[in-house]
C-alpha cells in the first residue's frame, strides 16, 4: 500500500447565499439601537430574497421553510416571537417521544426548547429585541434548523411521529444518482483495503485517520439528506470527541463502517436531494477562519515532510481539507485550490501525494505561490 487514497470533485453544488460582506451592518445597526433593522438585515445577510420573499408587506412577519418546518417570525411591540411547529405526536405510546425531547432541550438546544401544545411539539422562543444580539440570534435560528433536521426522520422512524407537512425536496437526476452509488461502493471497498494495511502494520493512528476520512468523504460526494446524514454527523462527533479513548473510536467507527456497507442503492438513493433551508448546516470561513483550522495539521504535516514522513503528511493534509469541506463554505479559490490538489494527488505516492498537498496548504497558509508546477484551476466547486 504504497499510495494515497483516491479523490472524486463532488458534482453536488455546495454554495451558501450568505451575504458576508454585511454582517458588520447588521451587527453597526444593533449597537445603534435600530434592533428591528438589525434583524431584518440579519435576515438578507442569510439570503438577499428572504425578506421579500417569505415576509409581508410591512416585514413584521416572515414564514421561512426550511427542510419539513416553517420558521414563523414575527416583529411586534419591539419583541420577537419565533414559533416552528416541528411534529405531531403519535396517538399511542407519546411518552418514549416526550423523554427524549426532555432530554434534547437540556442538550443539544441551548437558546430555545420544544413545548407541547395539544398534541404538537414546537419550537417556541421570545425575546425584546433590544437583546436579539445578531450572534446570538443567528446561532438562535441555526439551532432551531439543524436539530430540527437532526431528529425529525428519527422521530418518525422510532416513535411514529408525524410532520405538518412534507419538505419541498428537488431530487437528484438518475445519472448523478448512479455515478454517487458508484463512488460510493468504491470509497468503502478502498477503505477497507487501507484498514486492513494500517492494522496488519499495527498503525492505530492511520486505522482511525482511514476511518474518519472515509466519512468525511461519503459526505463531500454525496451531500446527504435525512437518516444518513444524521448518522453521518453522529459517527463525525464521535470520532473527534476526545470524551472517548482511541479505541473506542476505532470501534466505533468500524461498526459505522458496517453500517454503511449494509445499505442499499435504494435506501442510498432515499437520502440524496436537495431541500428548502434556511440556514446552512455549514459555517461561512474567511481566509483567516480557515488559517486558524489549518494551523495544527500545518505544523504538524510540516515536521512530518522535513523528518521525511510522507504518508503521515499526505494523510494530515488530506484530513484537514476534507475536515473544511465537511464544517465550512471556504472562499471559492480556496476551495479550487484544496479540490484541485486532492484530485492531482489522488492515488499518487506517498512521497508525491504529500508534496502536491504540502504545496497547496503551505500556499493557503503563507500566501506564498509556488511556480513549480500543478495545473491551473479548471473549474469551480461541484462543476
Amino acid at each position: 500500500m504504497n499510495h494515497l487514497q483516491t479523490f472524486q470533485r463532488t458534482r453536488i453544488p455546495s454554495k451558501s447565499k450568505i451575504q458576508t460582506d454585511i454582517w458588520e451592518n447588521v451587527v453597526e445597526l444593533f449597537e445603534n439601537g435600530k434592533y428591528k433593522e438589525s434583524l431584518l438585515r440579519l435576515l438578507d445577510y442569510v439570503d438577499k430574497d428572504l425578506v421579500s420573499h417569505t415576509g409581508n408587506t410591512d416585514k413584521t412577519e416572515f414564514n421561512i421553510p426550511h427542510g419539513s418546518v416553517v420558521v414563523n417570525i414575527k416583529l411586534h411591540n419591539e419583541t420577537l416571537d419565533v414559533k416552528v411547529p416541528f411534529l405531531r405526536l403519535p396517538e399511542k405510546s407519546a411518552i418514549p417521544i416526550l423523554r427524549k425531547i426532555a432530554e434534547i432541550n437540556f442538550s443539544p438546544l441551548t437558546i430555545t426548547n420544544i413545548f407541547l401544545e395539544d398534541n404538537d411539539l414546537v419550537f417556541k422562543y421570545s425575546s425584546p429585541l433590544n437583546l436579539c444580539e445578531p450572534w446570538k440570534m443567528y446561532s438562535f435560528f441555526r439551532e432551531i434548523c439543524i436539530n430540527a433536521d437532526n431528529f425529525d426522520d428519527e422521530f418518525i422512524q422510532k416513535f411514529s411521529a408525524t410532520r405538518f407537512q412534507e419538505p419541498k425536496i428537488t431530487d437528484f437526476d438518475p445519472q448523478k444518482k448512479e455515478e454517487i452509488w458508484t463512488n460510493y461502493q468504491a470509497l468503502l471497498s478502498e477503505t477497507k483495503e487501507y484498514i486492513d494495511y494500517f492494522e496488519n502494520k499495527r498503525i492505530e493512528g492511520f486505522v482511525w485517520d482511514a476511518l474518519l476520512q472515509l466519512f468525511l468523504n461519503i459526505d463531500y460526494i454525496t451531500a446527504p439528506q435525512g437518516a444518513l446524514r444524521t448518522d453521518l454527523e453522529e459517527a463525525v462527533g464521535f470520532m473527534q470527541n476526545n470524551n472517548y479513548s482511541f479505541h473506542e473510536k476505532i470501534e466505533k467507527g468500524k461498526t459505522f463502517y458496517n453500517k454503511l456497507k449494509q445499505i442499499t442503492r435504494e435506501q442510498l438513493d432515499s437520502n440524496l436531494y436537495v431541500s428548502e433551508i434556511f440556514i446552512p448546516i455549514k459555517y461561512s470561513a474567511s481566509l483567516q477562519k480557515v488559517r486558524e483550522t489549518f494551523t495544527h495539521q500545518y505544523e504538524t504535516a510540516k515536521k512530518e515532510m522535513s523528518n521525511s514522513d510522507y504518508m503521515g503528511a499526505a494523510l494530515s493534509i488530506r484530513y484537514v481539507f476534507l475536515y473544511e469541506f465537511y464544517y465550512a463554505y471556504a472562499p471559492d479559490d480556496i476551495v479550487e485550490k484544496m479540490t484541485l490538489a486532492l484530485e492531482q494527488s489522488s492515488g499518487k505516492t506517498w512521497e508525491e501525494a504529500a508534496r502536491i498537498l504540502w504545496q497547496a496548504i503551505d500556499e493557503i497558509m503563507t500566501g506564498n505561490t509556488s511556480q513549480s508546477g500543478g495545473q491551473q484551476a479548471s473549474s469551480g466547486w461541484g462543476s
